[in-house]
């Protein structure tokens, strides 16, 4: 298991992959890109931070977006969005990708399933090295997106492994909602 220590990463470069057809089309503004570029630049005022054009909901798109992030050799690259169930839970929904995707280029990675109440997969976070690229997904909708992204930035400057920086996530991410009387907590499995 590799060990990510504070100097593990510089975090000079650093690229934020937004995914979703919503976005491509205009129906959808991205509005967490904004708000994860000025918490990037409070948290690493010297890195170079670039927003990737958005990808459409496609894993071979997704992929590439990756996979090309990894050859600039970005030490941080963040997939905002893709992370749910999507059309696998309801058919009108377009199918997420983005941890689908970091699992097929891969080796070294760890995830987190996080399940509602219903059952279904709310949102799959995956962190994962590549080469020297460390890769996390964020869920869309922007206040799990935030959420995330604090505790992936306060786990990164620990000595944590990757399997803690995704429990801190999940975590982060379920505890911005209340928790139902009478049923059971939001469960969460690692896969």
């Amino acid at each position: 298991m590799h060990v990510l220590l504070k100097d593990d990463f510089s975090m000079k470069k650093i690229i934020i992959i937004p995914t979703g057809d919503e976005i491509c089309e205009g129906i959808l503004i991205d509005t967490n890109s904004p708000k994860i570029i000025a918490r990037l630049i409070e948290k690493y005022p010297t890195a170079s931070i670039k927003r990737n054009k958005p990808v459409r909901d496609k894993k071979k798109l997704i992929t590439k977006a990756i996979n090309q992030s990894v050859q600039k050799n970005y030490q941080l690259i963040l997939t905002v969005g893709g992370t749910g169930g999507g059309g696998k839970s309801t058919k009108s929904l377009a199918n997420d990708y983005s941890h689908e995707s970091i699992l097929k280029l891969a080796s070294d990675y760890e995830t987190i399933s996080i399940y509602g109440y219903n059952g279904h997969l709310w949102s799959k976070i995956v962190v994962a090295l590549i080469k020297n690229s460390l890769i996390i997904t964020l869920p869309g909708p922007q206040i799990e997106a935030l959420a995330a992204l604090d505790a992936a930035l306060n786990s990164i400057n620990e000595p944590l492994d990757k399997r803690k920086i995704c429990d801190n996530i999940a975590n982060a991410v379920i505890n911005k909602y209340p928790h139902r009387e009478g049923k059971s907590a939001i469960r969460y499995t690692h896969n």
